[in-house]
């Protein structure tokens, strides 16, 4: 393993290196055509998944042919690290940093995965178990299932408040969602909605896998105000 990682840090800094040379060579042969453009450059070998901080890069200043053959790069070190400025992936000292190469702050699924949470998906087998289409993402639900001893169904205490993520068809295409802040009404346009994605934790993942062999039906809980103030404890 150990082998393999440091043969994925050499291929990368051997890349880093050929770029940073064909950039210093367009400088050499067209000197007197050169502009230049800030770029934000790391100072560091980094691993998959840390977070960027102001020791870790620094802005320097390459010929602009090379660096419009970039996409998503910073032209200044706050522009980097302004929300989650964690590696998606081991880089090496050196390289330019470009949006790819970081977590970012457009998808509330990075926030929910940082701060331990987890996605997982449930099947309805009806319209009914999915509260006939009422749902958007964002929503507080509880997860009602078989009980296995009694044959009646309950709520278990873990059930009670989940949010849904994104709501999906069976052909699995997105029709809402967090993350692109989509329209619900495009559900018509793909057919009803079976696939419910929830937030929680560890422990109730485990539990949802369960469920999804019991039967499960949605109740709806809580939107909007009501839905944070459930997600913070303040409504019991």
């Amino acid at each position: 393993m150990r082998l393999k990682r440091r043969a994925k840090l050499a291929i990368g800094a051997v890349c880093v290196l050929v770029s940073v040379v064909l950039a210093v060579g367009l400088l050499v042969i067209r000197p007197e055509k050169q502009e230049m453009l800030s770029v934000v450059v790391l100072c560091r070998d980094v691993d998959a998944g840390e977070l960027l901080s102001l020791d870790d890069v620094v802005l320097v200043e390459l010929p602009r042919a090379y660096v419009e053959s970039l996409e998503g790069t910073f032209s200044s070190v706050e522009s980097c690290l302004q929300g989650d400025s964690r590696a998606v992936r081991d880089m090496v000292s050196g390289q330019v940093v470009m949006a790819s190469l970081l977590m970012g702050n457009d998808e509330p699924m990075h926030n929910f995965v940082h701060q331990g949470k987890r996605l997982v998906s449930v099947c309805a087998d009806s319209t009914a178990t999915a509260v006939s289409g009422q749902l958007k993402a964002g929503d507080i639900v509880s997860v009602a299932s078989v009980d296995p001893d009694t044959g009646g169904y309950y709520v278990d205490q873990l059930m009670r408040y989940l949010q849904v993520y994104s709501l999906s068809d069976s052909e699995g295409n997105v029709v809402d969602s967090l993350g692109t802040l989509s329209d619900v009404e495009k559900v018509e346009e793909h057919g009803a909605v079976r696939v419910f994605t929830l937030i929680c934790t560890e422990e109730q993942a485990v539990l949802l896998a369960e469920i999804q062999q019991r039967n499960p039906h949605l109740i709806f809980v809580g939107r909007g105000p009501m839905a944070e103030s459930l997600l913070e404890g303040e409504i019991p």
